[in-house]
């Protein structure tokens, strides 16, 4: 069973989902659905797309957003609902077990304006609803999602819902760091702009139906989003495998830096192949990915204020990918005369928070 999400996690992961959304991008997915208004539970239609999502995330948590229009790029009133007996019209269509209705958190997102999260879990699939076809002939089915549309499950794919899952590890961005290098001046042939990002994660427990999971390196992915006139860059992501790490040459006056030391193939943890990362048990990943622009493009890169990255990282076997998303604030104090700098660091997590007791 996948670990459950503090609620500050949760706030903080739907703040970003719509702050993407307004900002014009597209975030449904196997995961997430965005709604404009509230699902009518007493139309069957409305519990079909839930069982469709749900068979479709095997096993995974989906997360639904009300009053979020993901095709206009608004916030909408989807008016008062009471959740409980919401749900309890929406449940009553499933032949039992329906989705576990795990957490729901009304979100503020801008002044006087607050969408509604619904995070469900789906670790008891497949989900059937009752009733349905011509005249209500059909006694019950199995529906799943299929791009953005809700159909009936063929019969291969009810037997990889009754498969264990191949599913991708949770993961946290710890900290992501982006640099712009400027290379040329009057008379020189050189004349460009180099982008280095850095970013290193920690992935969760792979989920125990599988106990491990391949990242191919083909398969690692980063776009940079510029409010600027640089636009969106994409490129591919690297990172040191373990042979490497552990074969670094050890150079004089360095006797006070750490000296990795590694095996090539760890039994429990994260172990970087030359043809993917293998996933066994919790651990850091390391990224980095470079792109050269021409021109100097420094200040106009600067008067985005902020850089919005994206991280995507496949998982073999499935198309399910790891998706990160995080804004990178420009860090003036770490610049100098050759380069511009943005930095995240991270989550600010306070341990005592939610223990706190008003005096």
């Amino acid at each position: 069973m996948p670990s459950p999400l503090r609620s500050r996690e949760l706030e903080t992961r739907v703040i970003e989902l719509v702050d993407l959304v307004l900002g014009g991008r597209r975030v449904e997915d196997d995961l997430i659905e965005c709604k404009s208004e509230w699902p009518d539970p007493q139309k069957r239609a409305a519990a079909r797309q839930l069982a469709g999502h749900a068979n479709k995330a095997r096993d995974e948590p989906i997360l639904w957003i009300i009053g979020l229009d993901e095709k206009a790029h608004i916030l909408t009133n989807p008016g008062a609902v009471e959740v409980a007996d919401w749900w309890a019209s929406m449940s009553s269509r499933f032949d039992p077990p329906a989705p576990e209705l795990e957490q729901h958190l009304v979100v503020p997102v801008e002044e006087r304006q607050a969408v509604t999260a619904l995070r469900f879990l789906t670790d008891r699939s497949p989900y059937v609803i009752m009733g349905g076809g011509q005249n209500g002939a059909l006694e019950r089915e199995v529906p799943i999602r299929d791009g953005t549309r809700t159909r009936s499950a063929r019969r291969d794919e009810l037997l990889r819902l009754l498969l264990p899952a191949v599913a991708p590890p949770s993961a946290q961005l710890l900290s992501a760091n982006l640099r712009a290098s400027y290379s040329g001046g009057v008379g020189m042939a050189l004349n460009r702009t180099s982008l280095s990002l850095g970013a290193t994660l920690f992935l969760q427990q792979p989920p125990l139906s599988t106990g491990v999971v391949m990242l191919p390196a083909h398969l690692m992915h980063a776009r940079l989003d510029f409010h600027s006139g640089a636009g969106s860059l994409r490129t591919e992501l690297r990172y040191m495998t373990d042979e490497a790490a552990s074969h670094q040459p050890f150079f004089p006056r360095q006797e006070n830096q750490p000296i990795v030391v590694t095996t090539p193939t760890p039994l429990y943890g994260v172990s970087r192949r030359r043809d993917g990362v293998v996933v066994t048990g919790p651990g850091t990943l390391t990224v980095t990915a470079g792109m050269d622009l021409d021109g100097d493009l420094r200040s106009t890169l600067v008067a985005s204020g902020v850089v919005q990255i994206g991280l995507s990282l496949g998982v073999a076997g499935v198309e399910r990918r790891i998706k990160l998303d995080a804004q990178l604030d420009y860090a003036p104090r770490d610049n100098d005369e050759r380069g511009v700098e943005w930095r995240f660091d991270g989550p600010d997590e306070d341990p005592w928070a939610e223990a706190a007791v008003s005096p």
